[in-house]
């Protein structure tokens, strides 16, 4: 992944053409014409200026004097797009988009007209674009599949298979009695990535799942996803309770979905 420190690649720094910050959300210079999900190859040719970094050959960076430009691939696909502009670039970009959506000290989002990517300002540092998937099409309809993957009765290396194989920003990062994976793509009311984790018996079937995401601390956020787990799972089988700063909603017996909803939200499915 981008890791947001771009300041050990290349180290020559080429003159910036005229920046066009006239589409909000939008990448821009030389990223304007690469989108997410382009291969490599795709890249290259929508931006035969960028360069593979050395310490990071599955990074493309390009340095000029409007900021630094970079790709990051996951599974041979550009997955997420980072850009850390100059003051004066980052002024023309708060002149050009607006305020945006303020969901935490020093975060700004912002999308783009198509809502299909979800873009980060961080700390008046750096611009993370990531491919947004809808809130409603993470959960989807039914508690045994997630993101569109069947999950709970189904062999672990299956259901596995199916993410890297169909979804553009999943990363595999465990496997064994319990695994993990990372998923890059935020949704509109998540902050950029979070995790999915997949509980499984000894024969390797999975038994139970869980979600671990960050949601924006927005009263429209937090209406809306309350308002979606209804739609889809039905009014909770209990009153909702506090614990501490959470609150906690149960829906459904088989399977069973646990909803704690707070700065950092979990729904699990057993």
């Amino acid at each position: 992944m981008l890791s947001g420190v771009l300041v050990v690649g290349c180290s020559h720094t080429t003159v910036a053409e005229p920046l066009d910050l006239s589409r909000v959300g939008e990448p821009f210079g030389p990223l304007a014409h690469v989108q997410l999900g382009m291969t490599l190859e795709e890249v290259r040719r929508a931006a035969p200026d960028l360069v593979t970094r050395k310490d990071r050959p599955e990074e493309l960076e390009r340095w000029t004097d409007a900021g630094i430009f970079g790709v990051a691939f996951s599974h041979g696909r550009a997955a997420s797009l980072l850009i850390m502009p100059k003051p004066q670039t980052l002024r023309a970009l708060h002149a050009a988009w607006g305020a945006g959506i303020q969901t935490g000290e020093q975060r700004i989002h912002y999308f783009d007209a198509k809502r299909t990517m979800r873009v980060l300002l961080a700390d008046e540092m750096s611009l993370e674009f990531l491919p947004l998937v809808p809130f409603a099409s993470m959960i989807g309809t039914d508690p045994h599949s997630f993101h569109g993957v069947a999950l709970l009765g189904r062999k672990l290396d299956d259901a596995l298979a199916d993410f890297t194989a169909h979804a553009t920003g999943l990363e595999r990062v465990s496997a064994g009695g319990v695994a993990g994976l990372e998923l890059i793509s935020p949704t509109e009311w998540t902050e950029s990535r979070s995790a999915l984790v997949l509980q499984t018996d000894d024969q390797r079937i999975i038994r139970g799942w869980q979600w671990l995401a960050r949601f924006d601390d927005t009263p429209e956020a937090k209406a809306a996803i309350v308002q979606q787990l209804d739609h889809v799972f039905g009014p909770p089988v209990t009153p909702a309770t506090s614990a501490g700063d959470r609150v906690v909603r149960v829906y459904g017996t088989k399977p069973q979905v646990i909803v704690e909803l707070g700065d950092s939200t979990s729904i699990t499915v057993r």
